[in-house]
């Protein structure tokens, strides 16, 4: 009996991008369903369209960087389709193929044909592989759309299989991308960048969204922290190792006079077709929990409106300027993110360090001689206007002790102060009903600050007290603590000509009655001094005489590099796409470009190229000039011009020794015979045979069998070879 084995020859084409991704080409030559119901030649042939899409997929993975991290998620996903949609979009459709009109091409000549072997509990050929393949023409709403754009394989699906497929390769970083834009962590190296690695790791996000989208939305995150911190530092808020509400109030009118424009641009916009910055987080449902709360919809998108304004002087506003979230609850969670760095003293502000008052004595344009005892009838005093006292900024500062802190009327600790609005800049500070108030004057409207309620500030105890007002605002200050502030109130003394009265009111004087007062404090009032500017936390704090600051403990550690290492492969056929060249119009234009002894991806534009791929494993698409594309000694893809091109070069495609896979374009092809698959194209003809007897060697022995099947619209003006 005749032998009829030869060792020389693997009917069972193998995949050759060195990663995961070789199994399903391997899965799909020894299905034994579809070795049962169609033919070998057109099992290789769909083996050999899916090793070129895979060989796409692996460039892509890489070149978006989204293995990055060592996983596939469905962001990941649609990141990846939108790249090969926009990069290889003719190569891959062709892969992919079809199966219109009856005949099939490509991948569809073994999907829908009896496929048996399951992976992952699915049908391995029809449900896997199938939906992978499809990357290449887009998503929506969460899925890939099929060439018809109809919906296929979900994203996280399609996720899970790469994951899987690839794992050994992710694990290793044989898809690191050093040169990556994808943006996922901070780089502060505070707290703050908690909030970007949460954005960009978010499941809901990830499965809804895609990489890029993340990646800007993280990359935004990251910018305004920077805000933040640097308006953290330039106010002193931090000096005190906390923040409260009156620091948030602080920094939110901060950013509004210096980073408006940045922190908005970062924040994004959403409109019906467009979404840019940090938006691009919120238009989907996170799920990262963060203090019991939403940590991207409520915790981070609060934190990100600061600069935005105060609503109802306690909260932040969005930009729209409707309420968003509380000014208690946004420093208690600053607090909580920033807490090394506030216990460190890393937000450490020296232009707002603690001052010793001798520091800025010289600032002093207004002192009470000695201390003012007044007993509710008489003991305050007057203190008569003068030219230094017509002051753009101010602070009023002072120490009291009340006998008594009345429960009902009034009592005044100090005024400037007359009938009527004048010139505006009236300014009191008083008792009533229990509470402390602060009401200040414009020449038509007036302003009334509680800063402390009923109960808070009790009689016997010595109490520090410091308000600075002006351009910037109105603060109130009890024992070197900020009390109350207010940005919207900008009342000044330019244009208050009033005396000062320390113990009592002055706010019925008149030019019928100018020395009257009424209100008179009962208690004793101290160091009453009026600064010719509003003085700083520091400063305030040196006027009590107590030291909160928190100093640095040391320079921070710089924040931990996180990013997986490159992995050097372990042979140089290891890594899936060595080079990428493009020649032409875009490239070397009529040039010769030779790929390296690995994998290359070479696409010739407008010119007359020759290309040579080496001796690696290769894919080749030629342009719309004639182009001589030589495959080399791999196994390789060549393809004759680009799809759908208006003009097609009569190209030459010499496969080489290995077992290689040509297209011809619109124009007429010459190959040199290795093995094989051939299919030509044009308006009026389209071919396709296979090549059963794949090496050289054999063509002397007997001649090739050739297969042919074709469609013609018109009749044909070549006959076959």
């Amino acid at each position: 009996m005749a032998d009829l084995a030869n060792p020389d020859v693997n009917p069972i084409v193998a995949g050759t991008t060195g990663t995961g991704l070789d199994d399903l080409v391997d899965l799909i030559g020894t299905d034994p369903g579809l070795n049962n119901r169609i033919s070998l030649g057109e099992i290789n042939e769909g083996a050999e369209a899916a090793d070129v899409m895979n060989k796409i997929i692996v460039q892509s993975i890489k070149a978006t960087g989204i293995g990055n991290d060592g996983r596939i998620t469905a962001s990941d996903v649609a990141t990846l389709a939108d790249f090969i949609k926009a990069n290889h979009a003719p190569v891959w459709i062709r892969a992919h193929g079809d199966d219109e009109d009856n005949v099939e091409t490509g991948f569809h000549l073994v999907q829908g044909d009896g496929g048996q072997t399951q992976l992952y509990g699915e049908d391995a050929v029809n449900t896997i592989a199938d939906g992978l393949y499809h990357l290449g023409f887009g998503h929506k709403n969460g899925r890939l759309i099929n060439e018809d754009g109809n919906g296929n394989a979900s994203l996280s699906d399609v996720a899970f299989w790469l994951d899987e497929l690839l794992r050994d390769d992710l694990a290793a970083g044989r898809f690191y991308n050093p040169n990556s834009d994808l943006f996922d962590k901070g780089t502060t190296g505070t707290g703050l960048d908690a909030i970007v690695e949460m954005v960009a790791t978010d499941e809901g996000l990830l499965s809804r969204s895609t990489a890029t989208d993340i990646s800007t939305a993280a990359a935004s995150a990251d910018g305004m922290n920077k805000i933040l911190l640097e308006g953290i530092q330039a106010t002193g808020i931090a000096n005190d190792g906390m923040l409260d509400r009156h620091d948030i109030k602080t920094l939110d009118a901060w950013i509004a006079e210096n980073r408006a424009a940045e922190m908005d641009a970062l924040n994004g916009i959403e409109t019906k077709t467009t979404r840019t910055g940090f938006e691009l987080a919120e238009i989907w449902q996170s799920t990262s929990p963060l203090f019991g709360e939403n940590g991207v919809n409520t915790v981070a998108d609060a934190i990100y409106n600061i600069g935005y304004g105060v609503i109802y002087n306690d909260a932040i506003r969005d930009r729209d300027g409707r309420w968003n979230e509380s000014l208690d609850n946004i420093a208690e969670w600053m607090n909580r993110i920033l807490e090394a760095e506030l216990d460190e003293g890393a937000l450490y502000s020296d232009a707002h360090a603690y001052r010793e008052p001798a520091d800025f004595a010289a600032d002093i344009v207004v002192a009470a001689d000695g201390p003012v005892t007044a007993n509710g009838d008489t003991g305050y005093i007057n203190i008569r206007h003068d030219k230094e006292q017509a002051l753009r900024a101010a602070t009023v500062a002072f120490s009291f002790n009340a006998n008594r802190i009345p429960i009902e009327g009034s009592a005044t600790l100090f005024a400037k102060d007359a009938r009527d609005f004048g010139e505006g800049g009236h300014t009191s500070m008083y008792f009533y009903e229990g509470a402390l108030y602060v009401r200040m004057q414009t020449t038509d409207k007036n302003h009334y600050v509680r800063i402390a309620d009923e109960g808070v500030l009790q009689a016997g105890v010595d109490y520090d007290i410091a308000l600075t007002f002006g351009e910037d605002g109105l603060a109130a200050f009890i024992d070197g603590e900020q009390v109350e502030s207010n940005k919207d109130i900008t009342v000044s003394w330019l244009n208050n000509g009033n005396d000062i009265v320390v113990g009592g009111s002055n706010g019925y004087r008149s030019p019928s009655n100018p020395d009257h007062v009424n209100s008179v404090f009962d208690g004793t009032i101290d160091d009453f001094q009026v600064y010719d500017r509003a003085l700083t936390f520091g400063e305030i704090a040196g006027l009590t005489g107590a030291d909160r600051d928190v100093r640095p403990s040391g320079e921070p550690a710089d924040p931990v590099d996180t990013t997986p290492p490159p992995v050097e492969p372990d042979a140089p056929d290891t890594d899936p796409i060595d080079d990428m060249f493009q020649a032409g119009a875009l490239g070397n234009e009529g040039g010769q470009t030779t790929g390296s002894a690995g994998t290359d991806l070479f696409i010739a534009l407008s010119g007359e190229n020759e290309i040579d791929g080496g001796a690696g494993h290769d894919l080749l698409v030629g342009g719309i000039r004639g182009d001589v594309l030589v495959g080399g000694s791999g196994n390789d893809v060549i393809v004759g011009d680009i799809a759908g091109a208006i003009f097609s070069g009569d190209d030459t495609l010499i496969g080489g020794a290995g077992d290689d896979m040509l297209q011809g374009g619109g124009g007429l092809i010459s190959s040199a015979l290795g093995s094989i698959a051939v299919m030509m194209s044009s308006p009026r003809l389209s071919w396709h045979w296979s090549i059963l007897t794949p090496r050289p060697a054999l063509m002397s022995r007997r001649p090739a069998l050739i297969l042919w099947r074709a469609r013609m619209s018109s009749p044909c003006p070549v006959s076959p070879p």
